[in-house]
């Protein structure tokens, strides 16, 4: 998918019609703080301010069109069965847009500790018994993923935890996995924040 880059700025700018960038921020601060005591309710709250902004991005008057048939490509026919109509089509479109995969991009340079933060892959979804990434076998970091698979990995932290299928309280694993999420996903919103207006 291609959006072009500022030509007056060296950093490139997501431009989204509507988004509310306090909200964002009001579930960024809740996960810094509540971070070290309760890296679960972080985790939620990280991915909450995530679900906003690609959401907000996939319907904006800027991309609407172009979700549709980016859609239609990945899913033809669409319907929920074929997750074109689901959350995962919305967050994947924002991933694979240019400008995000730029933000990305630069991320390695300005935040490379997140490049060097590890996780045991890969995880199991616990619906189908599905492996997330079937390819990954081993402690990875997120510089060994393809930034699908980063996406990816979240996600299914955060659907095994939503359909209540995982205990942090009880199995360190599932912990391990909290704490993995929202020490990506809480720094990597605000650099994307930094380069995004509305």
């Amino acid at each position: 998918m291609s959006d072009s880059t500022d030509q007056n700025s060296n950093s490139v700018r997501i431009h989204i019609t509507g988004l509310d960038f306090q909200r964002i921020k009001y579930w960024l601060d809740r996960a810094d703080a509540s971070q070290d005591a309760d890296p679960v309710t972080a985790f939620f709250s990280a991915w909450v301010s995530f679900n906003y902004y690609y959401c907000t991005f996939a319907f904006s008057r800027e991309y609407k069109l172009q979700f549709t048939k980016w859609k239609e490509s990945k899913w033809p026919g669409g319907g929920k069965d074929k997750r074109g109509d689901g959350e995962k089509s919305q967050w994947s479109f924002l991933v694979n847009s240019d400008r995000f995969q730029k933000v990305y991009s630069d991320c390695k340079v300005t935040q490379p500790y997140l490049l060097e933060l590890t996780v045991k892959l890969p995880i199991k979804n616990m619906k189908n018994g599905r492996k997330i990434p079937s390819n990954k076998n081993c402690v990875c970091k997120v510089s060994d993923l393809s930034i699908d698979q980063v996406f990816d990995v979240l996600y299914q932290i955060r659907n095994n935890l939503f359909h209540g299928q995982k205990d942090p309280a009880k199995e360190a694993r599932d912990l391990e996995l909290t704490t993995f999420g929202v020490k990506f996903l809480a720094p990597f919103m605000r650099e994307l924040l930094k380069h995004t207006d509305s």
